[in-house]
């Protein structure tokens, strides 16, 4: 079977709404794959357009460079792709969504590189709003980190 995998970094800032409208660093690398590419590029599947991923995040006031596990995904549908991935700091577990909304041809250079960001934690409470970018300097090791894997 042939798959895929990819890495992407994006940086930006979040604010806690019930506490202040401070600006804090905010920071993940979602290290995406799949292991078959069939699934992904047929729709028909429940896994299309639809990869895992892993990786680190850090949310200042939240959290520093804590383990995530979960998905990105193409929503053709909607013009979006969402990243969804859960995490834990202090014994708690949170929920981040990042989505690149409204992806259009003409529009790629913004959309592709900006995602509004939210963490809901355990009992379904907004902790974190923000925004990331995949900056100019990681657009490069993205790029390089793609690779073909070949599997059982």
């Amino acid at each position: 079977m042939i798959g895929f995998k990819l890495s992407e970094t994006m940086e930006g800032y979040h604010w806690l709404p019930a506490i202040s409208d401070d600006k804090y660093p905010l920071v993940f690398t979602a290290n995406c794959s799949t292991t078959d590419i069939r699934p992904f590029v047929d729709p028909e599947s429940t896994r299309y357009l639809k990869c895992w991923l892993e990786g680190k995040l850090t949310a200042v006031g939240i959290c520093e460079e804590a383990p995530i596990m979960g998905y990105v995904e193409i929503v053709e549908s909607l013009g979006l792709l969402r990243y969804e991935f859960t995490f834990k700091s202090h014994g708690r577990s949170f929920v981040l969504t990042a989505e690149k909304v409204n992806i259009k041809p003409w529009n790629f250079l913004h959309t592709l590189t900006t995602a509004n960001t939210t963490i809901i934690n355990d009992r379904d409470e907004l902790v974190s709003m923000g925004v990331v970018f995949l900056k100019l300097k990681n657009i490069l090791p993205m790029i390089k980190s793609f690779k073909l894997t070949t599997g059982e």
